[in-house]
């Protein structure tokens, strides 16, 4: 009868470990699918990917190699800024004016240059292909199309 009764103990004690066993595991799987999931978000730092930012850091820098690319400076005055080199891929220089703005070297690849008065322009190359939209040229013209090139470049 003891053996009997041990034996019913052990097998008794396997049922529930086995039960129990089940029971967290089926718990855990419950919860896993019943959780609602946040959302994973990410981060991205202007200093770890300078290149692919849609914007520069500081639109309102000026000088020589300047990183304007993607700014809004519709209606900024730049007149005798010097933009040698700048980069002012896809900036929006709607009614900005440009007189006697140094742009040699400036990539304007996208520029939006749609009213701007480029009046006298200090160029001797431009990078890009900027959209013109009744720019007023250096020679006083107002065209949609590139500027001519004037004596002073």
């Amino acid at each position: 009868m003891m053996r009997k009764q041990g034996l019913l103990l052990v097998v008794l004690i396997a049922v529930c470990v086995g039960l129990l066993g089940a029971c967290g595991s089926s718990k855990n799987t419950t919860n896993s699918t019943t959780k609602p999931q946040s959302n994973p978000t990410t981060t991205v730092s202007r200093e770890a990917a300078p290149e692919t930012a849609p914007v520069a850091a500081d639109c309102t820098a000026r000088g020589p190699g300047v990183d304007l690319h993607g700014c809004d400076l519709v209606g900024a005055d730049l007149t005798d800024a010097d933009l040698t080199g700048a980069n002012l891929i896809g900036a929006d220089l709607t009614d900005a004016t440009l007189t006697f703005a140094n742009l040699t070297g400036a990539d304007l690849t996208n520029a939006n240059l749609t009213g701007a008065t480029l009046g006298v322009l200090i160029v001797n190359r431009i990078e890009g292909s900027p959209i013109w939209s009744n720019t007023t040229c250096p020679n006083g013209v107002v065209q949609s199309t590139q500027c001519p090139r004037t004596a002073a470049g």
